[in-house]
């Protein structure tokens, strides 16, 4: 058996994986009620203390940064947030854990 035949034959055998996914685990039923469902979650996380752990201030950062941030990067913002937070003398609960993991990473 030559190398076009074995390729083909693989290629062949994962076009039909996919379409059992696309009709199954992806079809636009099953993503839409994923979706449903983790917009429930959310939801009832914002209406709890479990907000803190499901929204993370890393992850929303570096989504309004690259969504509004233009030529600025997460670490930038993440450094200007923190300057202005001590300019003001701001000092929420836990921010000497936040600032020892910013040194870290």
């Amino acid at each position: 058996m030559d190398a076009a035949t074995k390729v083909s034959g693989s290629v062949k055998r994962s076009s039909c994986k996919i379409n059992v996914l696309v009709t199954t685990d992806l079809s636009e039923k099953t993503l839409s009620e994923l979706a449903s469902e983790r917009r429930e979650q959310l939801k009832a996380a914002l209406q709890s203390d479990e907000w803190r752990r499901v929204f993370r201030g890393k992850s929303i950062l570096s989504s309004f940064v690259s969504k509004y941030g233009k030529n600025l990067n997460y670490q930038t913002m993440r450094d200007m947030v923190v300057n202005t937070m001590a300019e003001e003398g701001f000092r929420p609960s836990g921010m000497l854990k936040i600032l020892a993991a910013i040194d870290t990473s």
